[in-house]
């Protein structure tokens, strides 16, 4: 496979088509790993914790909805998952 790099790609993969879904399903996966690693830290945060599982599940009905979007929504939602696996990965 190789690697899309441009401005609403943020280096995922796949054909167009498949592109949003794949940066909704990366930000969900960042969350998931975020939330993991808190539960197990020695103190977690329990206020991070509940920001973590608000904006996983706000990006969960965003992937929901793709289903059914319109072409100019589903790009959307591409593009600003895109944008948020790009500056999640750059914290």
């Amino acid at each position: 496979m190789t690697s899309r790099e441009g401005p609403d790609s943020s280096g995922l993969e796949g054909g167009e088509a498949q592109l949003p879904a794949d940066a909704v399903r990366a930000v969900i996966g960042w969350y998931n790993a975020q939330l993991a690693a808190e539960r197990r830290s020695a103190d977690p945060d329990e206020g991070r914790i509940d920001v973590l599982r608000t904006e996983r599940q706000e990006a969960v009905e965003d992937q929901q909805r793709l289903s059914s979007a319109s072409p100019e929504e589903t790009s959307r939602i591409g593009a600003l998952y895109a944008a948020r696996f790009k500056e999640l990965n750059a914290e």
